[in-house]
């Protein structure tokens, strides 16, 4: 899946590799795919998953993932999932804090097919990025509007 993204803002490729269930219950390791398509280097400072059902801990990288123009990695999150056999669970985000000369989030929604207690399918199915502290900046928009 690819999702142009405006002006001069890091165009990231993430697709969902694999998900195989852990020893323990409802832990999970999830593979992403996440590729740079821009011709600068982007440094991916912290990532997480904050629904409630398909959930990864923030994460801050030490020292940065820093991907090279065109460069492509793999990384694995560990993703608490409870999935019930015919389950769909929708928007669900992984959040990447990404540099790439200003502080942006990088959205990757996520679908989320549960096969059964033992199979799930993440699929990627939107990515959007915008500038650390928009919401800030619109909710200001609106207030000086009133």
């Amino acid at each position: 899946m690819r999702d142009e993204i405006p002006g001069d803002a890091p165009l990231l490729f993430v697709a969902v590799l694999d998900a195989e269930k852990a020893s323990a219950g409802s832990q999970w390791r999830v593979r992403w795919q996440i590729a740079n398509r821009t011709l600068r280097p982007v440094q991916v400072s912290e990532m997480w998953l904050p629904h409630s059902l398909f959930h990864g801990d923030k994460q801050v990288l030490r020292p940065t993932l820093v991907l090279a123009s065109g460069e492509s990695r793999v990384i694995t999150l560990p993703v608490r999932c409870s999935p019930r056999s015919g389950e769909t669970i929708e928007n669900a985000f992984l959040i990447l804090r990404v540099n790439y000369g200003e502080e942006c989030r990088v959205f990757v929604q996520v679908r989320v097919e549960c096969e059964s207690h033992d199979s799930i399918k993440p699929v990627v199915e939107k990515v959007t990025m915008h500038p650390v502290g928009f919401e800030e900046d619109a909710r200001r928009g609106r207030q000086e509007g009133q």
